[in-house]
């Protein structure tokens, strides 16, 4: 691109012909031919120098020094000037500046004005038609050309005539170089002609060192990324391969640069090789599908997989690029969701159960099937032992199988069998230790007795509990598979507050006392890449900061990063552009940032330094990753864990510990406190008439009026299908204690509106208190204190008993 030239004239200048000469003839000029010959031959030269000082320049400072250096040499200017111009600001504004001079300190007060100078208006004569026009300026003569401003502190140094032209690249001014004399100067056309080339030299310059940073850039952001990155030619061979790829395939890229893909592919899914291929290689992009690769050492990936096309710059496609996003812990998260959630329906249908049954024999049958339908067991049985008998054969026992006809003989044998008798491996195990007992393959085991019979009828595993009621074994509950099953820890754990629930269900019943509902623990459970320099202006912004955020680029890109960045984490993200300046990169940690409305979000941020060609840091790109579903579903589970879902008081877990915490407390403050066992009556009659979902509606109702009338220090939970616990962790008296249950009373005795006008219920309570630790100094007996008080509260009904311990 040639510059066009401006040429400013000083009045004398150009009326030079009509001046008188001075008295002071000056010699005569040499013959025209001889004068310009060595000017041309001298300009060529200095072309020459200048063609090679760009070529040969380490940096476009490098090679502006030198043409300013050689531009001053060639004609004896007194002094110049680069001036570097900021890339990212609107009005034109000095970032940098190369002096070259051979008296620095008689133009010291000069360069010092010169530096900060405003160049916003372009309202001067020198270098503001250079930034306005984009043209070369020569000024003969400065004192004759109404020198104001800057031109004016110029003739104050000594200065009288000028030369400036730009460095322009992409149509914008990028820098420019000026000279100055300290004499007037007529326009050397020469230099003048050829200054267009030098400034074009120079440009190119500038533009493949910003595209040298752009493209480092690009590079730290893909080499940083969590996400493999794999590029690959049409063939499918690899060509590139990130770190972010031998993380997750634990390859490294010499080992896969130059093979095909498809050695990441396990075989039961070559059949997706040429799906979304077909796609990127049509130039389009291929949507995500989630799938699984081979690592290394032969594991199944499971991975998120991306596929775009790769163009040259005709727009032909020239290969593929794939982005690989390991799932894995989103897909196990899933299924711990899943899984909780099915725990959660299950524990919620054996609740429900027990407290419909009839009797305990009935509420264990119910659970058996259904423990059995949710863990697709084959056969499954529960055996009971008689009060004061346990072991043995069994009293009763329960079958649910599918096809029951199989299992004829097996289960004959069964029910003869003495499980105390000998020291088998299986229920006779369950009952010595009272212990859940998991056998994950049976043919591992020593072939005889009733693990004979059950491998000889095809089953492979199994797995029993036992039923404990005080200190003995009331019934136990065994499931059998058709396949080897490890062992279920959650299952083991979660079934053996199935034993307790039916233990004391068993016990109540015995006691005519009411029934037990567990509570549940459910879960629920995409990257935005964004560049800055080194001032923290946003320099890239990308789709995926543009959803997550909120900003469009073109309204983030040119602002402060800190307006994501909440003022709490502002001290952090400190911390943190110390250590990217080091040149050091930051991990992928936990954060809050802010969208565009305001919302704060939960983030996972990765930070690495952006280095250019020399190695030096000139930004920072961070990698954004939404951790808002695992975050909440953190959350959820906390909720689920200690909250019952049906009322949102506390759960078992959650009231136990609590009581812990109490007595502790009064232990060492050495004061009492109460706890009361609450049991509904009639209210079995409520579901029965009226449904359960207007027996849900009641609990929810009956939890809301027992916490209205506690303190805000008191703790109420439900502890199971219609029975609540209530802590009042600091007492004066018992008949403060009975003042309290009097209005729980009270409250439970009047009638509760269900779903609307017309279906009214009306239950009433039982209250049973025990006094820590007057009743009981163990968590446990006090539970029971309260407990027995409770039942025989219930033999009046709607009132309450102190233990009598």
């Amino acid at each position: 691109m040639r510059h066009r030239f401006h040429f400013e004239f000083s009045r004398t200048v150009r009326n030079r012909d009509t001046q008188p000469r001075s008295s002071k003839a000056r010699p005569p000029a040499a013959p025209r031919a001889a004068v310009r010959r060595p000017r041309k031959v001298a300009l060529l030269e200095l072309l020459e120098a200048l063609a090679r000082a760009a070529n040969e320049a380490t940096s476009p400072e490098a090679a502006m020094r030198t043409c300013l250096e050689r531009i001053s040499a060639y004609a004896h200017w007194r002094l110049g000037r680069v001036a570097l111009l900021k890339t990212s600001s609107p009005t034109p504004v000095v970032q940098a500046s190369l002096w070259h001079g051979s008296d620095p300190q008689r133009f010291a007060e000069f360069v010092r004005v010169s530096e900060s100078y405003d160049y916003t208006q372009l309202s001067g004569k020198f270098i503001s038609v250079v930034l306005r026009e984009k043209q070369a300026v020569w000024i003969t003569e400065f004192d004759k050309a109404d020198a104001r401003g800057r031109l004016m502190m110029a003739v104050n140094a000594g200065l009288h005539s000028g030369f400036a032209f730009p460095i322009i690249v992409q149509g914008e001014v990028a820098a420019f170089l000026e000279f100055f004399a300290e004499e007037p100067r007529e326009v050397d056309l020469l230099l003048f002609g050829a200054i267009g080339s030098v400034g074009a030299q120079l440009a190119r310059l500038v533009e493949r060192d910003r595209a040298e940073v752009a493209h480092a850039r690009l590079a730290s952001i893909v080499e940083s990324s969590q996400d493999a990155i794999v590029s690959t030619a049409t063939d499918r061979i690899i060509l590139t391969w990130n770190a972010g790829a031998e993380r997750m395939f634990g390859y490294r890229a010499v080992e896969v640069v130059g093979r095909d893909v498809g050695l990441l592919v396990p075989d039961d899914r070559r059949h997706e090789l040429g799906q979304r291929r077909a796609i990127a290689l049509d130039g389009q992009q291929a949507p995500p599908h989630e799938t699984e690769r081979l690592a290394k050492d032969g594991r199944r990936v499971q991975v998120s997989i991306s596929a775009s096309p790769l163009l040259d710059s005709s727009g032909n496609v020239t290969g593929v690029a794939l982005i690989y996003r390991d799932i894995g812990e989103l897909k196990h998260a899933q299924r711990e969701l899943e899984r909780k959630a099915g725990f959660s329906q299950l524990m919620e249908s054996l609740a429900r159960a027990a407290n419909e049954a009839a009797s305990a024999e009935t509420a264990m049958q119910s659970c058996l099937g259904i423990i059995s339908e949710y863990g697709k067991w084959t056969l499954g049985c529960v055996g009971t032992f008689a009060q004061g008998r346990p072991g043995g054969i069994p009293q009763t026992t329960y079958w649910h199988a599918a096809d029951p006809g199989r299992f004829t003989h097996f289960i004959h044998q069964s029910e003869r069998t003495d499980h105390t008798a000998t020291r088998g491996h299986f229920v006779g195990k369950v009952l010595r230790e009272k212990e859940p007992v998991w056998l994950a393959d049976l043919s591992q085991l020593p072939v005889s007795g009733r693990i004979l019979e059950a491998a000889k009828a095809g089953l492979r595993s199994a797995f029993a509990f036992p039923v404990i009621v005080g200190e003995e074994i009331a019934a136990f509950i065994e499931f059998f598979s058709d396949e080897p099953r490890d062992p279920d820890a959650p299952l083991v754990e979660t079934i053996g507050s199935v034993g307790a629930q039916l233990a004391r269900l068993i016990e109540r019943r015995r006691a005519e006392a009411v029934h037990a509902q567990l509570a549940a623990i459910v879960e629920n459970s995409d990257d935005a890449i964004v560049s800055r320099d080194l001032q923290r202006r946003i320099v890239t912004w990308n789709t995926a900061a543009e959803r997550l955020f909120g900003y469009s680029a073109a309204e983030a890109i040119g602002q402060n990063v800190s307006l994501i960045i909440p003022p709490d984490q502002a001290a952090l993200a400190a911390q943190n552009r110390a250590l990217l300046a080091s040149g050091q990169s930051i991990p992928a940690s936990d954060a809050v940032r802010l969208t565009k409305d305001g919302r704060r979000i939960d983030v996972s941020i990765t930070q690495s330094p952006i280095k250019d060609t020399a190695g030096r840091v000139v930004g920072v790109s961070l990698i954004f990753r939404d951790i808002t579903e695992r975050k909440q579903a953190e959350e959820k589970i906390r909720q689920l864990a200690h909250y019952d879902s049906l009322t949102g008081l506390p759960n078992r877990a959650l009231f136990y510990d609590r009581l812990r915490q109490a007595m502790g407390l009064a232990r060492r403050d050495r004061h009492e406190l109460a706890l009361l066992y609450v049991d509904l009556d009639r209210f079995k009659a409520v579901n029965d008439t009226l449904g359960h979902d207007a027996g849900d509606e009641l609990l929810k109702t009956v939890g809301d009026r027992i916490r209205a009338r506690l303190r805000e220090s008191d703790t109420v939970a439900r502890i199971g299908g219609d029975e609540f616990l209530a802590i009042l962790p600091k007492i004066a008296n018992r008949q403060d204690v009975a003042m309290v249950a009097t209005k729980l009373l009270e409250a439970l005795s009047a009638p509760f509106q269900l779903g609307g006008a017309g279906r009214e219920a009306s239950v009433g309570a039982s209250i049973g208190i025990a006094i820590y630790p007057a009743d009981a100094q163990d968590l446990d007996k006090l539970v029971k204190a309260a407990d027995t008080a409770m039942y025989n509260a219930k033999q009046v009904g709607n009132v309450f008993r102190f233990c009598a311990a």
